[in-house]
């Protein structure tokens, strides 16, 4: 929607996706086990599969603690907004769990579809609900009219063939940060929604033109084509060249001094410096995916990095363990419960809430932001960096 051209650009060239990719495809089929199971009275939680592994794309990926930690927020969630429309009163909520939506009913200008985590419809309050997990750290998605998930909304109402009244989308990425919380909704109504479905089918007939014009930005970040874009190289050039307009340097390959920079080039650069360094990261991949095909590129080659021993098959492992005499506590290691997770079984025995004596909030890492961020900013001087100075 942001790039008009990329879809020209991107034709013929192979999506290899990445070991993050597959390791998000592998939570999200953990938390389709474990929802189909809620939804059939089976109870069960995703703790449940700790030690199993799932396989994508022909790589098996063990269910560790942190990946059924980060599982369970979303399937808490997903049963507390079932049990919240429940409670409204006994028309009860029909779940799609892991199901695709298409949007060809519509004639949209070319195909346009999606699977979406879980969509819940309340008939009683004609309430749309659009829940979408996010297993990712690194990049925090906003809910806010995000694209994605109103087009998931749009899927839903062509084949339900109902108009809602409400609609709701949700992110739950427990694994990333953002100003929001980990769990973060949007509301909005029908106009907005139809607002959305034509600003979607002109952004798609945009697509279809000869001459469909390319733009750079931090969408450029999982582009196929990223590499090999004009327009990145454009972006880069402009910064490179700001860079060193400023400084002349003493050899070719000597990169300007940040010190001897005016704060308007710094200024430049810092806006600009994630897409480019994702630009870089892009072009190296393309190089390696050269070589990696057998083709020749002067100047670089391809090594065998170093790796570890993983298991082949965990639950094989597990068994040849057990029978060698090893106890469960010396085949799994154990850690104690977060205490976002103790509160949670504390309050479903109608405890007491967990003591703030018995837990603290470290401060997070600092973090350079462009000053558009939503996060309030941190207030540093002297003090803080050298401590209290004694009055003598």
């Amino acid at each position: 929607m942001h790039c008009p051209g990329s879809l020209r650009m991107s034709e013929g060239i192979e999506d290899k996706g990445s070991s993050y990719a597959r390791e998000g495809t592998a939570a999200h089929e953990l938390g389709e086990r474990v929802l189909r199971q809620r939804l059939k009275l089976q109870g069960g939680v995703a703790h449940d599969f700790i030690g199993e592994s799932i396989e994508v794309e022909g790589e098996l990926w063990l269910v560790t603690d942190e990946m059924a930690d980060a599982v369970q927020v979303y399937v808490d969630h997903i049963q507390s907004r079932i049990d919240e429309l429940d409670e409204l009163d006994d028309e009860g909520v029909e779940a799609f769990i892991e199901h695709r939506f298409d949007l060809a009913r519509l004639n949209p200008p070319g195909p346009m579809y999606g699977t979406s985590d879980c969509t819940l419809w309340h008939e009683g309050t004609r309430h749309l609900d659009v829940n979408d997990y996010k297993h990712g750290a690194g990049v925090a998605v906003d809910a806010e009219r995000n694209s994605q998930l109103m087009t998931y909304a749009l899927g839903a109402v062509v084949e339900l063939g109902k108009r809602p009244e409400t609609i709701r989308v949700t992110i739950t990425q427990p694994r990333g940060h953002h100003p929001e919380g980990i769990i973060r909704s949007y509301d909005f109504g029908w106009d907005e929604l139809i607002a959305f479905k034509q600003e979607l089918f002109e952004a798609a007939r945009a697509t279809t033109e000869l001459d469909a014009p390319l733009a750079a930005g931090e969408w450029c970040r999982f582009c196929p084509a990223h590499a090999t874009c004009p327009a990145k190289q454009t972006q880069a050039n402009l910064v490179a060249a700001d860079a060193f307009a400023v400084v002349t340097p003493s050899d070719e390959t000597e990169l300007p001094n940040p010190e001897a920079i005016g704060d308007e080039q710094l200024r430049f650069i810092m806006e600009k410096s994630r897409q480019v360094v994702d630009w870089l990261r892009a072009v190296e991949a393309h190089v390696m995916a050269r070589l990696e095909r057998g083709e020749d590129f002067d100047g670089f080659k391809l090594v065998e990095g170093r790796a570890n021993r993983r298991w082949k098959d965990p639950q094989a492992v597990d068994k040849y363990l057990r029978g060698r005499g090893l106890r469960k506590g010396e085949r799994y290691t154990q850690r104690l419960v977060s205490p976002a997770q103790a509160e949670k079984l504390i309050k479903s025995l109608e405890g007491p809430n967990l003591p703030e004596k018995l837990w603290e909030k470290p401060e997070g890492k600092l973090k350079l932001v462009p000053s558009s961020d939503k996060r309030p900013a941190i207030e540093r001087g002297a003090q803080d960096v050298f401590g209290i100075v004694p009055q003598d």
